[in-house]
């Protein structure tokens, strides 16, 4: 049995902003979904975590009907203990 195939559109948001997807992708089945958001959020991290203190990245997806239908959140936050 074949999925059907849809497209999603990725709003990344972080300090710099939001980023609005004006083009999509076409997956076909929500775990796809679900696997594109992690990507989305583990390479903007790769990028960007070694100058940062705290980063948060958020990434809304949007169906045809441009609904948000999914969220996924990456938050890290560093600081140095005091060990004294």
């Amino acid at each position: 049995m074949r999925s059907a195939i849809a497209r999603y559109f990725f709003d990344v948001l972080t300090a710099d902003g939001l980023l609005h997807d004006e083009d999509g992708l076409e997956l076909t089945s929500p775990d796809a979904v679900k696997t594109e958001v992690a990507r989305i959020v583990s390479d903007i991290a790769r990028d960007e975590i070694a100058d940062s203190i705290s980063l948060t990245v958020t990434v809304d997806v949007r169906d045809g009907r441009d609904v948000t239908i999914f969220r996924g959140t990456l938050a890290f936050d560093s600081g140095w203990i005091d060990p004294s």
